[in-house]
């Protein structure tokens, strides 16, 4: 009954062990992901930035 009991234990524990590494590469393509993004954001933000700033200065130059 012991050994049976302890044999369930390590078959638990194994599998919490698979579990834990899943859970820890699919943090890390999370993180990856989430990175890719943000320089996603931060690209297009500062494109739109520029494409504005231009349209002003077209705008501007041609009420002058």
């Amino acid at each position: 009954m012991t050994a049976d009991i302890m044999r369930e234990l390590q078959a638990l524990d194994s599998r919490l062990q698979r579990t834990d590494d899943k859970i820890a590469i699919l943090k890390s393509e999370i993180e990856a992901k989430i990175a890719d993004t943000r320089t996603d954001i931060v690209k297009w933000v500062v494109s739109v930035g520029i494409l504005q700033s231009s349209l002003i200065a077209a705008l501007l130059l041609r009420l002058t």
